[in-house]
């Protein structure tokens, strides 16, 4: 029966997932309403295959009908002894979503997933597609001089830190989805002799052989093996993911473009077998291998950002997939604190998918530019200039002169300025000397400042608008809304000082 499903999947055409790539969402919360200068909201991230149609599947996929039926028989049998309704994920197990994850690679991209032993983690096929949508935009943007002062080349080779049983992202990351049709190459990693052996499996199933590997690694038995930026003892072996794979993957490691993974929840294995809280499904089919870590997820992420800090000029990107928000945030100030660095150089995105919800963080050493998109505040104010003259250049060069000296003047920011054109100037902020072996781009503030004027000139009077666009590596948005607010009283001589001068001048 799998012979000759496999014969029809080569007959059928390829089906078009080109319009949920294509429709892939970053957009900003919109149920917040935020006013004033602010950082963005997370970026979203998203995809099409949240709404596969069950009954197409399962018109499609013998297995797949098989498994549904059979979900559909225990949700209504359980909703009968209970006298009351059974949810559908409460009778999800482990062969429904095997034989989901299964047609669903088939149908969109032409993958048979062969092997994967019960009992080990069944990747949820459209969260994955998610982060590997994600990383294909963050190496465009590593490859741009509009973010980066030198961008780096994309290498095409990629490293994917317990790559489990199904050895999922190397599969998906193997599609003309990620490759846009050139040729990659990735290593999979993983502690576990019984994953490896299903995930080379997978990779011979789908003619993989010479661009899929995966490799066995030591595990780490502690945690916090690499908790130092700088290692004097070199003949120490450090068990931590990034390392082990640079270990085992030497000569292909020597330049990648980036790590991936989706790493551990738990800390100990009763908290990953405990029950659920809150409702009745049960937890999802995991090895001890695949759901526990020292420290958990937060444990994972800090030996890679110790790590990263060593082979920053090795991967242009490090990233991973976390289950939990406050996880998040905890470690997003962790790679600025630990590895000194700012928002134009750490990544942070939602993946929604249906109920499902989890964060990307990503970071990289390369220098922002200065006005990097990745670094641009939302809600500056723009404001008007009231000059005494007719002449519009001159009302141009008066606006032009009060910025530089509100430059020179600042107390609390070192800013550079300088008149790109005569109509544009552009604030930047001067790095103060660093005692520290990191790389520093905190630092960081831009402010380029766009001067148009109006078309009426009224009673020898011209109004000159200034459109602030303000880029930060902080996120500290109480200085930049103090900077915002100072600029824009002195540039239009509004404040509290100006008016004292005003009543003086009018005095005499």
């Amino acid at each position: 029966m799998e012979q000759s499903h496999n014969k029809r999947s080569k007959k059928r055409r390829r089906e078009n997932i080109k319009g949920a790539i294509g429709d892939q969402k970053k957009h900003r919360d919109e149920t917040k309403t935020t006013t004033g200068l602010h950082i963005p909201s997370i970026v979203k991230v998203t995809n099409e295959l949240s709404n596969v149609d069950f009954l197409e599947l399962s018109s499609e996929f013998p297995e797949f009908k098989e498994e549904w039926e059979k979900l559909k028989s225990r949700q209504k049998e359980k909703s009968r002894q209970q006298s009351s309704s059974s949810s559908f994920g409460s009778n999800v197990d482990f062969h429904f979503n095997l034989a989901l994850s299964r047609a669903i690679l088939d149908k969109y991209f032409q993958l048979n997933l062969k092997s994967l032993p019960e009992g080990y983690l069944c990747p949820p096929i459209p969260n994955r597609l998610n982060y590997v949508l994600w990383m294909k935009q963050l190496l465009k943007e590593s490859s741009s001089t509009e973010y980066f002062t030198k961008p780096r080349p994309i290498f095409r080779k990629g490293v994917d830190l317990g790559t489990g049983a199904s050895c999922i992202y190397p599969l998906l990351l193997s599609t003309d989805t990620f490759t846009d049709g050139q040729e990659w190459k990735f290593i999979g990693t993983d502690i576990d002799e019984k994953a490896i052996q299903s995930a080379k499996e997978n990779i011979v199933a789908n003619g993989l052989e010479t661009i899929i590997k995966v490799v066995k690694v030591l595990p780490t038995p502690d945690g916090g093996g690499s908790r130092t930026l700088i290692r004097n003892d070199e003949d120490t072996i450090i068990t931590t993911p990034i390392n082990t794979a640079m270990m085992e993957g030497s000569q292909f490691c020597n330049q990648i473009d980036f790590f991936l993974t989706n790493p551990p929840f738990y800390s100990t294995d009763n908290e990953a077998t405990n029950v659920r809280s809150g409702d009745d499904r049960e937890r999802t089919s995991m090895t001890s291998n695949e759901s526990v870590y020292p420290g958990g997820e937060i444990g994972f992420a800090l030996d890679m950002i110790y790590d990263s800090y060593r082979y920053q000029d090795k991967c242009t990107w490090f990233s991973l997939m976390l289950s939990k928000k406050s996880s998040l945030r905890f470690l997003q100030k962790e790679v600025e604190k630990i590895l000194g660095l700012g928002r134009g150089s750490v990544r942070i995105a939602e993946f929604s998918q249906g109920q499902m919800v989890r964060w990307g963080l990503a970071w990289t050493f390369l220098s922002p530019c200065i006005t990097s998109p990745a670094m641009q505040m939302e809600g500056g104010v723009c404001f008007q200039v009231k000059v005494e003259t007719n002449d519009k250049d001159a009302a141009v060069a008066e606006v032009s002169a009060r910025i530089k000296v509100f430059a020179k003047e600042l107390k609390f920011l070192c800013l550079k300025c300088e008149e790109v054109s005569s109509s544009e100037i552009l604030l930047s902020e001067q790095k103060q000397d660093v005692q520290d072996t990191r790389k520093d781009f905190e630092a960081q503030t831009t402010v380029c400042l766009m001067l148009k004027t109006s078309l009426s000139i009224k009673d020898d009077y011209t109004f000159v608008d200034v459109y602030p666009q303000l880029f930060s590596s902080r996120h500290d948005t109480a200085k930049l809304q103090k900077l915002e607010a100072m600029l824009v009283g002195e540039v239009q001589r509004s404040n509290r000082r100006w008016k004292r001068l005003q009543k003086k001048n009018e005095v005499k």
